[in-house]
């Protein structure tokens, strides 16, 4: 499951009131980030994210670079050579 150590991050913050309050404030987020096995960029990223008053609002802001990354990272999907016929012609009478 990509971003699986994220999500469990986030799990943590929505049930324990006092890690939430570690992860939001930049000046003890090292301590909360601790005890997950993020990747480097994650890691990275999440430190980065200035002080949020809520957990909706770090969310977001971490939704958003994620949706980035995956979208980086995606693969590129190549057009079938008919792509321009689908929908207007039986492309199987082509192939003959």
């Amino acid at each position: 499951m990509p971003h699986q150590a994220i999500q469990s991050l986030i799990g943590s913050a929505i049930i324990d009131r006092e890690f939430c309050r570690r992860l939001l404030d930049p000046s003890t987020r090292d301590e909360a980030l601790a005890l997950f096995d993020l990747a480097p960029a994650e890691r990275e990223f999440i430190r980065s994210i200035p002080h949020t008053e809520t957990l909706a609002e770090f969310a977001t802001v971490l939704d958003e670079w994620l949706s980035e990354q995956d979208h980086r990272n995606a693969l590129p999907v190549e057009p079938r050579a008919d792509w321009r016929f689908a929908g207007r012609f039986n492309v199987s009478a082509f192939e003959r």
